[in-house]
């Protein structure tokens, strides 16, 4: 996944958003995630860390994770309803088919 950093605009706030799956091509999962984060009004996709792979915890009947964590930069206008930019990640996850 690519890296860019830019300098922060006036009322932007950086977040931290980990980004993780371990079913079917996690890897295409995960690109998607990433290009729909990226489409997102009011929200800049600064840099990506590595990808890097874990085993489950607790219940360990099952495949590997693949995992990145994410860098955004949210607008002003963003950090005004979080609470509608965590339903619109919700949406990314159905969209991308994670169950």
């Amino acid at each position: 996944m690519a890296s860019a950093v830019g300098s922060r605009g006036e009322g932007e706030e950086l977040c931290y958003l980990a980004l993780g799956g371990n079913v079917g091509d996690r890897l295409r999962f995960l690109s998607r995630a990433l290009r729909r984060l990226a489409s997102l009004d009011g929200i800049r996709v600064r840099r990506t860390s590595s990808l890097f792979t874990t085993t489950a915890q607790y219940v360990t009947d099952q495949p590997p994770f693949l995992n990145a964590l994410v860098e955004l930069e949210l607008s002003a206008e963003r950090l005004a309803d979080l609470q509608g930019f965590l339903v619109e990640l919700k949406g990314i996850e159905d969209e991308i088919g994670r169950t």
